[in-house]
Order: structure tokens, then C-alpha cells, then sequence
């Protein structure tokens, strides 16, 4: 028979929200207690007669950054909160089972879906358990998800004095809504035939994979060089968990071809229960023509690229046009010329701005020089006076024929060209006259759109 008694003076607050890491940050159950039972523990006395979870659970509560008293969907019983005073040294722990969860989207609760949560803890060692079932993640939830994520069993055990662990079992990834273009490297990929790469920090918990994909081919459309990645991350400090995203990066993009043209980009997305928190998606397309009659050689070539970055609610979408061609003769002389135009958006003024750079190159192989004409940044559409954003860094260095793929520039789309080296004893040239260069530039700019006075560059190689 369970005995009951009234706590004095108020109440006994039972928090966990101030350290989620002992339950790994995958449930803090915040609990009042205002009575004492022998079966029980400390409890909430108008819990002890219901089995609404309102009843029972404190304003803080939270399953995987979730309101705790929304996900659970019935309780039989408050958290057992016991101590063994016969053990040595004495221990507490806190026992609650069995729970069986609902829908609360983007969280969704399965047919077997249900928590667990034991915290045994002495004067000298604590012990966590948190186990959570057959549940899914939809994000962002209703008509407009993208992504939903399927797990067996997400469980977080601690011993004081070592690691955290984190198992994260039998994931799956469904890609949806405007995402369905993926769906043919979701076929490719299988989270399953991979362990994940675990990493703790002070403030959180990251199990991640990284799964290289079979070559992607669609009729003349071939993509290559494709790795998945995705994450989990379950912080400590009561944050909603997060789920990251990526096929390819900025640093590695992948690699594609349709018949003679050749380019790459990446795709990376980051999302939590409030929706899509940043999204970053780049592509670069382009093809280059060579030809080779012994004596002299020359290629032209034509690129270009966007990328789209979405962050805390601010779009960023910029872009590049490079277009080009080189002559060499006897490999002792030879001439190129490229010009590239940038392009960035500002959503926030409704601002579209750009530049151009037009340089000339020549080497003479005991004279080399560089000639870069550049127009500045100026307004194409919206308000010229208001603050508009830089155009993003040039575009990689033109691509080297009979590359793999036509064009596949090392480090991404959006990288500084590197400078072209030169012969220690190459003289400058002082016969360019940049002044004039740079008056007839701006006449011709003057004649199509009014521009801000930004002052052309003559830049030489050192």
C-alpha cells in the first residue's frame, strides 16, 4: 500500500533542463514534486490521479527539443524517484519507462514508438541511460516537408568518467516535396551499411556518416565523384536536436557531364523542429573547346554558376559568367583573354548588383605582363543608393582541356583565381596607359546605366 505524504513549506522542483547532459540532451523531464510517496518518491500529488501528462510534467520538459507534455501521450504513473539506503555508498534513481509517444509534428511517433530514462547516481558515480523508439523526424512538417527521418533507436548512455556514447540505429532518409529531384542519389545511398563517427563536445553530441555514392546516371546526365553526408546533432543545453544534410561541399563538390559539357556543385541543408535553418546549394556548368596544330595551339572556353544560400531567414543567391580563350605559339609566345562578370542578390533591399573584370595576359617568355580592367561593383536593378552586398570572389582559374568531366576546377565554384606566376627576370611594361584605359571603360559603362564612380585597376603581376 503507497503512503503519501505532503511536502512543507512548498515544493520540491526536479529539473533537468540546467543538465540535459545527463540525459543526454534527448529528454529533460522537469517535474514539481509537492508530496512524498513510499512507492513513488518524490511526486506531484495531483499526478498520482490522472494520466494527463500536464498534470505531471513543469513547464521546460522537452523529448528531443520537443514539449515533453505534447509527445507523450498517456502516463501510468509518475517517475519513480527511489534511494537505497543499504547500499555503500548510498544511491538515487530516478526510473521512467515504458512511456508511448505521439504525434507532435515534425516529431512522429510510430506503432512501437516509446522512452525510457533510468539515472542512477551515488556520491561517487552517476550512471544515465536514455533510450527513445520507432520514431520519425519531419522537416519541416505538414504539406511543405522535405525530408523525413526514419530511427529504430536513437540511445545515449553515460558512466561518470567516460565518454558519452550515442547509437543511433537503422536510420533511413526519405527526401520529399521539392526535394524529389534527389531521389535518385537517396536510391544510391544506404545509412545502414555504415556505422556512425561519433564526436563529443562540452556542449553536444554529433553522431555523423559519410558515405561515398555510386556514379549517378540519368541518359546523357552522369554524376560522379558524389559523397553523402548526414548528421545528427543533440546538444546539452536543451536546444532542439538538429539534422544536417549534404551531398558533396564547397570544399569537394561533386562531379557532372552531359555529353560534351562538364561542371559540379553541392547541395547542404540544415534543419530542426522550426523548419529549414540554412540551406546551401551551389552549380557550375560550362564546356571548353582545345585544338592543337602542332606549332600553335589555343583553347576558348565558357563557364558559369550560381549558388543559393539560405540562413536564419536571409537569402543570399550570387553568381558568375567566366568566358575566355588562350593562343600559343611554339610555346614561347602566348595571349589570353578572359573576361568574368558577378552577379550577387540582396533580398533584403531588393538590390541586384555586379561586377566585371576584363584581364589580358601576354608572355613573351622574356616579357610577360598582366592588364586587368575592372569595373567595380554597380547596381543592375533596385535602388542604386541603397546598401547593396559585395559580389562574391571570382570564380576558379580557367579549366585545363581534356580534364576529367570538360571542367572541374579544384576547390569549388566560388574560390580566388590563383596569380599567374612569372619569370623572375620578366620586365613590367610601362608603355599601358591605365588612365585612358579606364576612361574609355567608364564611357562605355555611362552609356547603358548610371554606375557608381569606382576607379578601374591596372593590376600587374609582380
Amino acid at each position: 500500500m503507497d503512503a503519501v505524504l505532503e511536502v512543507a513549506g512548498g515544493t520540491l522542483p526536479i529539473t533537468f533542463s540546467g543538465v540535459a547532459d545527463r540525459s543526454g540532451g534527448l529528454v529533460t523531464p522537469d517535474l514539481v514534486a509537492d508530496g512524498i510517496s513510499r512507492k513513488h518518491g518524490p511526486v506531484q500529488l495531483a499526478g498520482l490521479t490522472t494520466s494527463d501528462p500536464k498534470d505531471v510534467l513543469a513547464d521546460g520538459a522537452t523529448l528531443l527539443g520537443f514539449d515533453l507534455r505534447d509527445v507523450v501521450s498517456g502516463l501510468t504513473g509518475p517517475p519513480q524517484i527511489l534511494s537505497d539506503l543499504t547500499h555503500t555508498p548510498p544511491t538515487t534513481k530516478m526510473t521512467w519507462g515504458d512511456l508511448t509517444l505521439q504525434d507532435k509534428p515534425p516529431f512522429k511517433g510510430g506503432p512501437q514508438s516509446t522512452l525510457e530514462l533510468t539515472v542512477e547516481r551515488s556520491a561517487d558515480s552517476v550512471t544515465t541511460t536514455c533510450d527513445v523508439t520507432d520514431f520519425d523526424l519531419e522537416m519541416p512538417p505538414g504539406a511543405a516537408a522535405l525530408l523525413t527521418l526514419h530511427f529504430e533507436e536513437l540511445k545515449y548512455s553515460q558512466v561518470a568518467g567516460k565518454a558519452p556514447d550515442l547509437a543511433v540505429n537503422h536510420v533511413t532518409a526519405a527526401f520529399e516535396g521539392q526535394l524529389l529531384l534527389l531521389q535518385k542519389l537517396q536510391e544510391a545511398v544506404d545509412l545502414d551499411k555504415a556505422g556512425p563517427d561519433i564526436r563529443v563536445t562540452g556542449t553536444d553530441i554529433v553522431a555523423s556518416y559519410q558515405l561515398p555514392v555510386p556514379p549517378v546516371e540519368t541518359g546523357v546526365f552522369v554524376m560522379d565523384g558524389m559523397v553523402f553526408r548526414a548528421a545528427v546533432l543533440v546538444p546539452f543545453d536543451g536546444r532542439p536536436v538538429s539534422v544536417m544534410l549534404g551531398f558533396a561541399s564547397r570544399e569537394h563538390p561533386f562531379t557532372l557531364s552531359v555529353l560534351a559539357f562538364g561542371g559540379g556543385g553541392y547541395v547542404e541543408l540544415e534543419m530542426d523542429k522550426s523548419g529549414l535553418r540554412r540551406l546551401e546549394a551551389s552549380l557550375d556548368f560550362g564546356a571548353v573547346v582545345g585544338v592543337d596544330f602542332g606549332v600553335a595551339r589555343g583553347e576558348v572556353h565558357a563557364m558559369g554558376g550560381v549558388r543559393y544560400e539560405l540562413a536564419d531567414g536571409e537569402a543570399k543567391l550570387s553568381g558568375f559568367f567566366r568566358i575566355g580563350g588562350t593562343v600559343e605559339v611554339l610555346g614561347l609566345i602566348s595571349v589570353s583573354v578572359e573576361l568574368v562578370v558577378t552577379l550577387a542578390y540582396d533580398d533584403t533591399t531588393n538590390v541586384l548588383s555586379g561586377r566585371a573584370t576584363l584581364v589580358i595576359d601576354i608572355d613573351l617568355t622574356l616579357y610577360s605582363d598582366s592588364v586587368e580592367l575592372d569595373s567595380g561593383v554597380w547596381v543592375l536593378a533596385g535602388d542604386p543608393n541603397a546598401a547593396h552586398p559585395a559580389p562574391p570572389p571570382l570564380p576558379p582559374s580557367r579549366p585545363v582541356a581534356g580534364e576529367p568531366g570538360g571542367l572541374r576546377p579544384p576547390g569549388g565554384a566560388f574560390t580566388e583565381p590563383p596569380t599567374q606566376a612569372r619569370a623572375a627576370d620578366a620586365p613590367n611594361a610601362e608603355d599601358a596607359d591605365p588612365a585612358s584605359l579606364a576612361a574609355s571603360w567608364t564611357a562605355y559603362r555611362a552609356a547603358f546605366a548610371p554606375t557608381p564612380t569606382d576607379a578601374l585597376t591596372d593590376r600587374r603581376t609582380p
